[in-house]
């Protein structure tokens, strides 16, 4: 059995680096249910509440940190996928998460499926009766090379990635894995977690099974972390309005050394012509505070969050790579913790 103490730092290469953020990700799902088109979908056509809506599901990012759900999916999509510690693990292999309360969880590999590019490890958690789809992060050069010279964006829908997603449902199997999910595990939460590029998979997927499979959409959410923008503002709207209070972004940031405005994460503000996740929480690494950015409007809320800034500028390298990476997000959550932990009565 492995634990998550067993952490290798993280070090981002220039290349691997400079390749994400040149990848410019807008990426889409066409559901032929649905009208991308239109801008502002109800709640009444998809079958859930939009915001502003009475109905919510009882799950939020405060309960989320405090069961130690958050900490639990960050672990899961950074140290164990298939980029790292979980390369190798089987179905029925177990690891322990160390939560920052000093409790641990044994987590077991249900399953897995796709290749390098797009690989979902499915985590059946018995403590907290939670099953976690963790997807990987950007795993080599020559994939975001890929992305970069043949990722076509007409609508503002990324072709590779519309295909990458389908090739899980078409090639993969990820559709009958996760009914088997669902069948074995009947109404036990189901988060589809990632980091970075994982965040955006975790996104799409997602969003493409709830479409598809509105009786398990109580179940559904998604705890994505530093995920960049990969869709146009309707289908943000629309995935705003499908999930709620169960998606859940988190951006990564810090106040500046002057004290007075804060410095986020690049990538999630990138690129300009794409649209934020609704509902994204900013996070300080430092203090662990937590700036939620309410709405379906995303970052707009929220005029100190992570602007669009040049791919090219130093000022864009030098924040992701300050704030994008997984010691990074750890340190974050452990501090949130800490914050809540010192906030309570």
């Amino acid at each position: 059995m492995r634990s998550s103490d067993q952490v290798i730092p993280l070090r981002l290469s220039r290349i691997i680096v400079a390749s994400l953020i040149l990848v410019p990700p807008s990426m889409g799902l066409r559901d032929e249910s649905f009208d991308p088109d239109r801008q502002h979908p109800t709640g009444e056509e998809v079958g859930v509440q939009v915001w502003g809506g009475t109905q919510r599901p009882k799950v939020g990012l405060e309960s989320a940190i405090s069961d130690g759900t958050l900490f639990t999916a960050a672990i899961l999509s950074t140290e164990f996928t298939n980029k790292y510690a979980g390369h190798d693990l089987l179905p029925g292999d177990e690891v322990t998460v160390r939560l920052p309360s000093g409790k641990n969880r044994t987590v077991k590999l249900f399953n897995r499926t796709g290749t390098v590019e797009v690989v979902p490890l499915f985590w059946e958690s018995a403590d907290e009766r939670t099953l976690y789809v963790a997807f990987t992060m950007l795993t080599t050069n020559m994939q975001a090379i890929k992305i970069l010279l043949k990722d076509k964006h007409p609508d503002h829908k990324s072709l590779y990635i519309q295909g990458k997603i389908e090739k899980l449902w078409t090639i993969y199997s990820f559709e009958e894995i996760m009914r088997s999910v669902s069948d074995k595990f009947k109404n036990w939460p189901i988060v589809f977690t990632g980091l970075s590029h994982g965040a955006v998979l975790a996104q799409a997927a997602a969003f493409r099974w709830k479409v598809l499979h509105p009786e398990s959409s109580a179940q559904i959410s998604i705890m994505s972390f530093n995920g960049y923008r990969w869709c146009d503002e309707s289908y943000a709207y629309l995935i705003g309005s499908l999930f709620g209070t169960q998606l859940m972004p988190v951006v990564l940031g810090a106040r500046s050394e002057m004290g007075n405005s804060f410095i986020w994460d690049s990538l999630p503000g990138f690129p300009k012509s794409l649209a934020v996740m609704p509902a994204t929480t900013l996070v300080d690494i430092n203090t662990g505070e937590l700036h939620p950015c309410p709405g379906p409007n995303g970052l707009e809320a929220c005029p100190d969050g992570p602007q669009p800034l040049s791919r090219t500028s130093v000022q864009f390298f030098y924040r992701a790579s300050k704030y994008h990476t997984w010691p990074i997000l750890m340190k974050a959550l452990k501090a949130v913790y800490n914050y809540k932990l010192m906030a309570e009565p």
